[in-house]
């Protein structure tokens, strides 16, 4: 026979005791008390980011975005579920990033993450090439009952039928426009195939809106690099590709050598006109 133990899950730490929680973690890490913060990390963190890593990300970070200079006195508390977050902006010489710490029901650090400022962000226009009265869009749901994601659908103006396009992320949890920075590369697409009679549909990515339940599945753990194909087995089976380069219209490639610097992200441009048109010529609907 078996019992089913439900043990009492701890209090709820207020708002107002996980903001001098998170300053002193921040504090701990300036002055390069890493092992400190790393005693507080949940298991979860602790296998994502081992002994070392923290330093060695703060070390990329001041290297990115230049000495540490202060912080802002006033960092925003939001809760998710059964989680806190704290944001805290900070100067630093060249940007000013975001330090985010989440907290889970027992005050210990389940997330942390170093991200530029989206109060510097410039704000988002649509491409010269997009027509706003060519279009609509409907905010719309996708997916499973299990996994749902929330979407974005652009449809021409008129009564159709039309082609469509779903726009498919790369690696990261991204949201439904691509945002790296300043930039939106899949709204600037949705609105310029969109102008050219072509709907397009583009979601949030399910490691963005489902991130916390993916990590306590051990989901985490079975995708990107660590799935393998079994030897002399196919995983997937594909037509043919034909891939095409746009070495000179990608608004996000910076001339320079090295890896891409946070504020370089922060500059903010569009999706090449060219690059639009030659999808819609593919698809056989240029106009």
């Amino acid at each position: 026979m078996a019992t089913l133990l439900h043990p009492q899950m701890p209090a709820q730490q207020p708002s107002e005791e996980v903001v001098p929680q998170a300053r002193a973690i921040l504090t701990a890490i300036v002055a390069g008390d890493f092992a400190q913060v790393e005693k507080q990390f949940t298991d979860e963190m602790k296998a994502g980011l081992p002994p070392g890593a923290l330093a060695a990300r703060w070390a990329k970070l001041l290297a990115q975005a230049g000495g540490y200079k202060s912080c802002g006195t006033e960092p925003r508390v939001v809760k998710i579920n059964d989680k806190q977050m704290v944001i805290i902006p900070c100067e630093f010489e060249r940007m000013t990033i975001d330090v985010q710490f989440a907290f889970d029901s027992a005050g210990r650090i389940s997330g942390l993450v170093f991200r530029p400022s989206a109060r510097t962000a410039a704000a988002y226009t649509l491409p010269s090439y997009a027509n706003p009265s060519s279009f609509i869009e409907s905010e719309i749901t996708v997916g499973p009952s299990e996994w749902p994601l929330p979407a974005t659908l652009t449809l021409p103006a008129g009564a159709g039928p039309w082609p469509g396009v779903v726009l498919v992320h790369g690696s990261g949890p991204n949201d439904r426009d691509e945002t790296v920075g300043a930039n939106k590369p899949f709204k600037d697409l949705a609105a310029g195939l969109a102008s050219r009679g072509i709907a397009v549909l583009r979601y949030d990515k399910r490691t963005m809106v489902h991130r916390h339940k993916i990590t306590a599945l051990g989901l985490h753990r079975q995708t990107g690099s660590h799935r393998r194909c079994p030897r002399g087995r196919r995983c997937a089976r594909r037509r043919s590709s034909t891939l095409h380069s746009y070495p000179a219209l990608n608004h996000l490639f910076i001339a320079g050598s090295g890896p891409s610097l946070p504020a370089e992200y922060q500059i903010p441009g569009h999706v090449a006109e060219d690059v639009v048109r030659d999808i819609a010529a593919w698809i056989g609907k240029d106009q």
